[in-house]
């Protein structure tokens, strides 16, 4: 079993096998997405995932590591899109 608890650090997920079951809490409870991210960043998605609002439980998929830097930096960038939108419109929230 392997234990995750940080996204952006190599340094949990660089103990994981392929295969190895997963869990994943996030560390900010009630971000519903933080958990979500979490199995597109390191989830093997063609076997069973299981999620609730605070963590999920899957297989390692090591592939997906290697475009797991690539795949933050976009979403970091969704977040800072979506951060300036609702700065410029604060009526729409």
């Amino acid at each position: 079993m392997c234990y995750i608890d940080d996204l952006t650090s190599d340094k949990d997920i660089e103990k994981c096998r392929d295969g190895a079951t997963v869990v994943y809490l996030s560390p900010q409870w009630g971000k519903d997405l933080t958990p979500l991210l979490g199995a597109l960043l390191f989830c093997d998605l063609d076997k069973s995932v299981v999620y609730t609002g605070a963590g999920l439980v899957c297989k390692f998929d090591k592939s997906k590591t290697e475009k797991r830097q690539e795949l933050m930096e976009l979403i970091e960038d969704v977040y800072r899109k979506v951060d300036m939108f609702r700065k410029s419109n604060p009526w729409n929230y």
